[in-house]
């Protein structure tokens, strides 16, 4: 290794432990100038400006790709791969590597797999009303439960946790996850290979021949990972699943652009979980809305309502939603308006 290399891997694994300490999600290395770099930490949901390594962006990808078992040689495709950092404390953690060919250069995307994930449901921050419900949904014996929100907002810390309150309860539970975040003892976690020819719809053949009573699907990315999630709901099972969608109700209709019919989604689907995480004045949190399907919300979709009426229609229902629980936070002073109106303005909707 060459000193230049040799600096390159300390102040990645400096930045990548710093990252990861803070709660970041995702670490973004792209093509900036003069063969430089710049990069960017997705914290709370959102790209921050982080200080770049001072050497050149094809040192740092070629290192990158080194340590994650990827070909440096290849600059034309893209590629996946990953390895792991230890903290000087001890603790190890997974970092999932995608590169991709850019007219620029090559631009590479780090995905820290967090082991703080593994939470119990009561540690997340739910109100007494919400935990009663949402307790309620992952107690039911079959349907449909989604967490929905954007990229870095604990999704999978809250699929995780309802998961662990159900493991004691006697139940064969199973995942399907691409990747595998935190391994949870007395589950049965399957990681998607789709180059090994483990393929998503392989799987889950496979997983709902072993007589799982709850089955947890990572992400519903497609209309494949959609439809069948929705059906599995329908006969006999507990899915717990996630989509990235700006707002509980939007991903209701975002379920719908992917095929899924609202009659199924009606008669499926048991609520929806909304969420981010906020800076607060008493540190880092997370803000939950619960959306349950009730009748006045199916009529609504049998009706082909948009997100706003939609939203009339839960508020109708004394639904609250997360403008109205953040309402009460701004005035409590746990946030400031700031941080209201950004989250209003990125669900683009009151």
């Amino acid at each position: 290794m060459s000193h230049d290399e040799g600096v390159t891997a300390d102040v990645l694994d400096l930045m990548l432990a710093q990252a990861y300490r803070e709660g970041a999600s995702d670490v973004h290395i792209e093509p900036w100038h003069d063969e430089g770099c710049r990069v960017r930490v997705r914290m709370n949901g959102r790209l921050e400006m982080w200080d770049a390594p001072d050497v050149t962006l094809k040192q740092t990808v070629s290192k990158l790709k080194l340590r994650a078992r990827m070909d440096i040689a290849e600059r034309r495709l893209p590629q996946d791969g990953s390895f792991q950092v230890q903290l000087p404390e001890g603790e190890v953690f997974d970092v999932r590597v995608s590169s991709l060919p850019t007219v620029h250069g090559e631009k590479v995307a780090l995905r820290l797999l967090q082991n703080r994930a593994r939470h119990a449901l009561d540690e997340l921050g739910f109100d007494p009303g919400q935990r009663r419900l949402f307790n309620s949904w992952i107690e039911a014996r079959h349907g449909m439960v989604l967490v929905t929100g954007p990229t870095g907002s604990g999704k999978t810390t809250t699929l995780y946790a309802a998961m662990l309150q159900r493991r004691e309860a006697g139940l064969n539970l199973s995942t399907l996850e691409n990747p595998v975040e935190v391994k949870l003892p007395g589950i049965n976690q399957v990681e998607i290979q789709p180059k090994t020819g483990l393929s998503f719809d392989l799987a889950l053949r496979s997983v709902l021949r072993q007589d799982p009573d709850v089955l947890m699907i990572g992400e519903i990315r497609d209309e494949e990972s959609a439809g069948v999630a929705a059906r599995a709901a329908l006969t006999g099972h507990l899915v717990l699943t996630s989509l990235h969608s700006e707002s509980a109700v939007g991903a209701l209709l975002r379920l719908i652009d992917l095929g899924v019919p609202p009659q199924v989604l009606a008669t499926g689907l048991r609520g929806v979980v909304g969420q981010r995480l906020v800076e607060t004045s008493e540190g880092k949190r997370a803000v939950f809305e619960c959306v349950p399907m009730t009748d006045g919300i199916r009529q609504a979709l049998y009706q082909k309502a948009d997100v706003r009426e939609l939203s009339r229609q839960a508020r109708k229902e004394s639904i609250r939603l997360l403008p109205d629980v953040l309402s009460d936070w701004l005035e409590r002073g746990a946030v400031d308006e700031q941080t209201v109106d950004r989250i209003i303005c990125e669900r683009g909707m009151i």
